[in-house]
């Protein structure tokens, strides 16, 4: 599906949608998942040979190909997304943390000149740093968010009476929609959806250590982990600490495809969690 991408017509200069019967679907959100399936399949098949390195470059060939698919497409924040979370469930299938790090270091310069060489991305960083300094421009959407985020004060100006979602925020019902929950329900509300994140990672983990086998224990980590790292991506990207990546914050944005994937990633953790208690039942 996802090099089906590229023969779609393009949507603001991007390759990312599938159509089907007049309706718009986005491959690479589940390829997040499909990922997921298939690095906890591999790494649980072999138990004895996960800290190998043929194990390591195979599952890094597979990872390698996704990527490449979705940066094709262009949607680079979420290829980056795709090997972060890869990383992390290959870390905790078992690799060894010596390959990761030899990794990522070869990958860095790769990275730092892959961010610079393209005036865009690089107008993206600048605009980070320095909001202020084209303030009806490069940097409009940043000040524009803490703008929201600022007025909202501790409990918010109430609920729909958000001013910057009146497309003075671009984005504000996507990828930027924290801010407008900051702006409406103010310091409370904000602190309310980032404890709900903590706590979705915290019974994820639990539903993982109990699980009833090592594929579901690795499935579970991975779901977990997975929603919590891009809603903490989002959150991290609305509030000035990172670049834009255009992922959205999950369950809560406006999104048919990233929705209908979550929900259903969601649904396959708590299918886990009832086995290990039918499990439990049994014995």
């Amino acid at each position: 599906m996802l090099g089906l991408c590229l023969l779609m017509p393009a949507f603001r200069h991007a390759h990312r949608w599938v159509y089907f019967f007049g309706l718009r679907f986005q491959p690479s959100e589940l390829a997040k998942f499909s990922l997921l399936f298939f690095l906890a399949y591999y790494l649980t098949k072999q138990p004895e040979r996960t800290r190998t390195l043929k194990t390591f470059f195979i599952s890094l060939i597979v990872v390698g190909i996704f990527c490449l698919l979705i940066i094709k497409e262009p949607d680079y924040g979420t290829a980056f997304f795709l090997l972060m979370i890869s990383l992390m469930i290959l870390f905790i299938g078992g690799i060894r943390l010596v390959y990761l790090i030899g990794l990522g270091l070869s990958l860095a310069p790769v990275f730092i000149l892959f961010l610079v060489n393209t005036n865009y991305r690089f107008n993206r960083i600048l605009a980070l740093l320095f909001p202020g300094e084209d303030p009806l421009g490069k940097g409009f959407q940043l000040i524009q968010s803490k703008l929201a985020i600022g007025s909202g004060g501790i409990l918010g100006v109430s609920l729909g009476e958000s001013v910057q979602k009146l497309y003075f925020l671009p984005c504000a019902h996507t990828d930027f929609i924290f801010a407008i929950i900051g702006e409406e329900l103010g310091l409370l509300g904000t602190l309310t959806i980032i404890t709900l994140f903590i706590l979705f990672l915290w019974r994820g983990i639990i539903i993982s250590l109990k699980a009833p086998n090592n594929y579901s224990q690795l499935l579970a980590a991975g779901i977990s982990l997975a929603i919590f790292l891009q809603a903490i991506m989002n959150i991290s990207i609305v509030l000035g600490l990172i670049p834009p990546t255009g992922l959205p914050l999950p369950f809560i944005s406006f999104g048919r495809s990233s929705l209908v994937v979550n929900l259903m990633a969601t649904g396959i953790l708590l299918h886990i969690s009832q086995r290990r208690s039918l499990a439990r039942r049994k014995t």
